[in-house]
């Protein structure tokens, strides 16, 4: 992780709600799609693509609450915005 609590941490919209990332690794990989998009899940995270690889997102908050990302992104192919 690049920051934690009190610093603010990176963060996206999802369906009009402010999500902060609080596990996450960065992927490098060639992987040819737009940025932003939910590409992948599995049980443990989602992978989102980025625009220099893949962003693999295991647990964000929203209003405060701590959550698994499987549990928030729940389809591929929904994009992300910043």
């Amino acid at each position: 992780q690049a920051l934690e609590p009190p610093y603010p941490l990176p963060f996206f919209t999802y369906k009009g709600r402010d999500c902060s990332i609080i596990r996450a690794d960065v992927i490098a990989n060639d992987y040819v799609e737009i940025p932003g998009r939910i590409v992948y899940r599995d049980l443990d995270s989602v992978w989102i693509k980025l625009s220099d690889g893949l962003l693999r997102l295991y647990e964000v908050s929203i209003d405060g609450e701590r959550l698994p990302a499987p549990e928030v992104f729940t389809a591929v192919g929904y994009r992300l915005d910043r």
